[in-house]
């Protein structure tokens, strides 16, 4: 393994082209000239020319692996290649799939014909079964691929329910009404109740919510819908390492919260109007306040309901065809200073995570908690970002 930072970007960046090159070999379509799955491809290459960044789960599961090597006292090895190449290859497909269906449920990316829905879903869905394919030409002894496949499997069928328990309960229909259900029984069997119950206290310590009820049900689903990854794959590494069973508890903490944190960071990002031209590989810059338009509840618009009964986004919610002014919303998040409180969740439960586990690679995973290019704009609108700075010295609580 290099030692440069440089030369390890690059071998790193040469594993994944590498993987993705091996995965193609295993398709039943495309000419080799034009990419078949343009979600997954966006992550290997640039369509501009620039460097691609390293991929985030990507990162997560080598530095996760590099840690648990480290610090568990692990009693099996598997190739290097599994846990340094293989399996977060195989996390950045998960993510890829659950894209395609992401922007048919959303209304995202373009995605809103009846042709783009069925190329999504067909997509998606040929996506999938690659990867089962992938899974099985890796040449794992038989026990660990069906471990795999398990993790792979579960992780879908979580995301899913998370899928389901978005559109049925996180709306505003389901917050205003106070009445939402789902077939799914008891959620807190499906999640990490610790998790939940460390991300609520940090919101209510600054920011407290009087719906409790919404506000654990929003955790519930964003815990589904995005921690499960990381907390599988975790559990995963764990698992076929056979780590001492304190550190395999502490990673796994680390990872619930970390999935959490993360998709918070996107709700808060969902505000940042399309003029700026800010896209993903999932999102398109007309996807701004993509959320806010599908009337779907996340924990800022969860903090402006507490706080306002009018303006431009109460407005919009309560209408039926109240037309869309993107700059009047963004206005709205920031001169009532709740983006700013949303913010500051973030940064606090990112605290809370670098306590479990002392590593520079894992903790450089979280700085998209104070940095990122979306804050800016927030950041910019420095009067009220000054208003709500002194609102909070006023209460004590800004830390």
């Amino acid at each position: 393994m290099p030692t440069n930072p440089d030369d390890d970007g690059k071998f790193k960046r040469h594993r994944l082209t590498q993987a993705y090159e091996q995965f193609n070999r295993l398709s039943h379509a495309g000419n080799g000239q034009v990419p078949f799955f343009k979600i997954l491809d966006s992550k290997v290459y640039s369509n501009d020319g620039k460097r691609v960044d390293l991929p985030m789960r990507w990162r997560f599961a080598i530095a996760m692996h590099a840690w648990m090597s480290e610090n568990g006292a692990p009693k099996r090895k598997l190739p290097p290649e599994f846990f340094e190449q293989q399996l977060p290859f195989i996390l950045e497909v998960i993510i890829s799939v659950q894209y395609y269906h992401n922007q048919i449920l959303d209304r995202k990316g373009g995605v809103t014909t009846h042709a783009a829905i069925n190329d999504n879903l067909i997509m998606g869905n040929l996506l999938k079964d690659q990867l089962y394919r992938y899974i099985d030409n890796l040449g794992l002894e038989d026990t660990d691929r069906k471990k795999v496949v398990q993790s792979v499997r579960s992780i879908f069928e979580y995301v899913d329910i998370g899928q389901y328990i978005e559109k049925s309960c996180n709306t505003y229909e389901a917050y205003r009404s106070g009445q939402w259900s789902h077939p799914f029984g008891n959620l807190d069997a499906l999640v990490d109740a610790n998790c939940i119950r460390e991300v609520t206290e940090v919101i209510q310590s600054v920011h407290p919510i009087n719906r409790t009820d919404y506000l654990h049900i929003y955790l519930q689903r964003i815990y589904l819908t995005n921690a499960i990854l990381f907390k599988k794959a975790t559990t995963l590494i764990a698992t076929l390492l056979e780590v001492d069973q304190e550190i395999q508890q502490r990673a796994d903490q680390f990872a619930g919260l970390f999935g959490m944190m993360q998709q918070v960071v996107n709700d808060n990002c969902d505000f940042v109007p399309s003029i700026h031209g800010e896209v993903t590989i999932a999102k398109n810059k007309e996807d701004a306040f993509c959320d806010l338009k599908n009337k779907l509840i996340t924990l800022p618009l969860l903090i402006y309901l507490q706080r306002r009964q009018q303006g431009p986004i109460y407005r919009y919610l309560e209408s039926v065809d109240e037309s869309f002014d993107e700059r009047a919303c963004f206005n709205d998040m920031t001169r009532t200073t709740v983006i700013y409180y949303a913010l500051a969740i973030v940064k606090k439960v990112k605290k809370l995570i670098i306590k479990k586990l002392d590593d520079k690679d894992l903790s450089q995973l979280c700085e998209v908690a104070d940095n990122n290019r979306f804050y800016k704009y927030y950041y910019d609108e420095a009067r009220y970002y000054n208003v709500y700075r002194n609102n909070r010295k006023k209460a004590g609580s800004l830390n």
